[in-house]
């Protein structure tokens, strides 16, 4: 999910603040014989940006 400011407006040349929210899967870990674990952690990340839109 992402949410983005424009001051400008949408159309106009301008600057972009964004915020990014994701959920990520974590995948399950694998060892030999005895220790084999099969274990999935997920993850929040929050991402924050800004650019310029020509």
């Amino acid at each position: 999910m992402n949410f983005n400011y424009m001051p400008a407006g949408n159309l106009n040349r301008s600057w972009v603040f964004g915020i990014d929210l994701a959920h990520i899967d974590g995948q399950e870990a694998s060892g030999d014989g005895f220790f084999r674990k099969q274990e999935k952690d997920s993850k929040n990340i929050v991402f924050f940006s800004v650019g310029y839109k020509f």
